[in-house]
């Protein structure tokens, strides 16, 4: 199943400028860009083993974590303005709240867009288990995606889930995980990060 952003995807054809200015208009936000991303085989794959997984997790190790697949939106915000992503995304809760978020990339590769942790248990571990569960996806699911991408900004979240985090921390957090700085051009605001696929703990 591909995203179903399809009103906003034609709007969007039809006139880039006026659909970002009017994105703009409507959340107050700098919008710059704005990419529409499609699921992937590898992707799809992953939306079909979620329920087992989600099953399996909760009989082998009593962790009742939520799985959940949607249409999102998320706002990557760069200095000279944001991006907005329309793609689907796969999304394991923690009981918390705490929670990964994770969507298609580039061509069988999977994005990383949010590892957020419940203020109230910070330093308890819940972000490793997190990178833990998601990596034990990819290898329930038999998946061998191309690449793992992700973006570290400073920050987790919006609204009053904001978490202001240095990209520093971050990028310490994510290189235990294998994952590399791939581009450093806006340091100290806005990195990426790579780990190559077929590659997991």
């Amino acid at each position: 199943m591909n995203s179903t952003f399809t009103k906003e995807k034609e709007e969007y054809l039809q006139g880039k400028n006026k659909f970002i200015h009017k994105l703009k208009l409507s959340t107050g936000i700098n919008i710059k860009e704005v990419e529409f991303i499609e699921n992937t085989d590898v992707f799809r794959t992953l939306i079909a083993a979620l329920g087992d997984f989600e099953r399996f997790v909760c009989d082998s190790t009593q962790m009742d974590i939520k799985a959940q697949y949607k249409e999102f939106l998320t706002l990557v915000e760069k200095k000279k303005g944001g991006v907005l992503k329309f793609h689907n995304t796969i999304t394991f809760f923690l009981e918390d709240g705490s929670h990964i978020r994770f969507s298609p990339h580039n061509k069988n590769g999977i994005e990383i867009s949010r590892v957020w942790v419940n203020p109230e248990n910070h330093r308890n571990g819940l972000g490793s288990l997190l990178m833990e569960l998601f990596f034990d996806f990819m290898l329930f699911a038999k998946v061998e995606p191309s690449e793992y991408f992700l973006e570290c900004t400073g920050a987790v979240g919006l609204g009053e889930n904001k978490q202001e985090l240095s990209v520093a921390s971050q990028t310490n957090f994510f290189r235990k995980f294998g994952f590399r700085v791939n581009n450093r051009k806006g340091y100290p605001d806005y990195i990426t990060m790579l780990k190559q696929g077929n590659q997991v703990n």
